[in-house]
This record gives structure tokens, sequence and C-alpha cells, in this order.
């Protein structure tokens, strides 16, 4: 893969990522296995301010972009309010908490979409606070694009995707196309939406177990409240 230099794109909280299991399961399946592979890689973070930690910030390699977005002036934003009256979600237990933590994550994509160049490889977009539990490198050096099939029932998982430009520009720019919409969208949950989404610009998202990311709480839980053993 001489001359092929991959993008990695990390949104959403830092949450985990400020724990030191996981950013060495980013270092070891990532920032390691690219660099023992002579695989030149840049790397992209848009967070907020809410839950954010510089301790394992300040320890990525290649770190061509930090951007750091006050939830509260999000929150503000004419465009955010009107994007959020435009997409409902029906899942029970979803909630308006939800709903407006979600809204953020796109407006976060949002501004990597406007910044990511179209002149890498292969790109990687991954929720920064996710345990990386397995990543198989041979999947970016395809022409396919791929999302983890783990932790996942009712379409594509959203929470890491290997794809080419045109993929990934496509994910990060859900909030624009969301603003964008005429009449209210109402869809199951944001996995469908993205199912949906991605169907109607014929991008073909393929599922694979060779990756596995998994959600870490703040306090080293998981999304049951178990603790994680390192």
């Amino acid at each position: 893969m001489e001359n092929k230099k991959i993008c990695i794109i990390y949104w959403g909280l830092i949450r985990g990522f400020k724990l030191d299991f996981v950013f060495n399961s980013h270092k070891k399946y990532l920032y390691d296995n690219l660099i023992s592979k002579n695989i030149d890689f840049d790397i992209f973070v848009v967070t907020n301010n809410v839950d954010y930690d510089e301790t394992n910030i300040n320890k990525i390699p290649n770190l061509k972009l930090l951007k750091i977005i006050n939830v509260d002036e999000i929150h503000n934003l004419d465009e955010y309010k009107k994007a959020y009256k435009n997409i409902c979600f029906t899942t029970p237990g979803w909630c308006d908490y939800f709903h407006k933590n979600l809204l953020v994550v796109y407006y976060n994509k949002q501004q990597l979409a406007s910044i990511i160049p179209n002149n890498y490889y292969k790109y990687i977009s991954m929720d920064i606070g996710n345990l990386i539990n397995n990543f198989d490198l041979s999947l970016i050096n395809t022409e396919l694009n791929f999302s983890s099939s783990h932790e996942t029932s009712c379409g594509i998982n959203p929470r890491i995707l290997i794809g080419d430009y045109n993929c990934i520009f496509a994910e990060l720019n859900k909030f624009n196309t969301i603003l964008n919409y005429d009449i209210p969208l109402v869809v199951l949950n944001p996995e469908s939406f993205l199912t949906t989404y991605f169907g109607n610009k014929k991008i073909v998202i393929n599922d694979t177990h060779l990756i596995e990311v998994l959600r870490v709480r703040a306090d080293g839980t998981n999304q049951n409240g178990i603790k994680y053993i390192c």
C-alpha cells in the first residue's frame, strides 16, 4: 500500500478515550498497526466540551486538526433547531435527551465534512470514545465500504465506517441533508435512517464481523453499566 495515505476521522465525546485501555486499543489496532505496515495516516478530531479531557488527545500521532465545540452554543443555533425538528425517531425509549445528543453529533460531523480533503486512499470514521476490540486492516485495501456488524440489529452501525471519500462525505454530511428536508422525516432509529439514507445515494455499506468497536462510558463501564476488565 505504498503512497496510499489513510484519513482517520474522530467525532463524538471523548468519554472513554481518556481511559488508557481505550486509548491503547486505538494505538494497537490503528496507529501501531498502520505504522508497522508503513502506511501513512492523518487524524482529524471534532469533539465537544462535554466530558473533554486532553490526557490521551495529546498522544494522538499525526493529528492534523483538533476542534472543540461548545454544546450550549450548538443548541442555540437556528440551523440546529431546524434540523432537530426535521427528523423524528419512533423506537420505544427514544427521548428528547438522545435526540438532542444525536443532532449534536451530526453537527460535529458536518464540521468535518467541510474540512476533510478528497485526496486520501481510504477513510476511517469512528466515535472516538469507543473501545476497538478488533480491526482487520486488510479491509482498507479493498474498494468496498464497511461498517461493524457488532452491537447493531436494525441497519448500519454508524459508530465506525471504512470507505472511500463519497461514502464518508455522505456520512459526515447528514446534518445538512436533514436541515434541507421539506417535510420532517419519521424513522425507527438512527441505524435504520442510515440504511435508507445510503440506499438513496446508492452507496453500499457491507456489514463485517472483522471490525468490532464497543461503547465505553466515561467511568469505564459498557452500555449495561458493567466495568470493563482491563
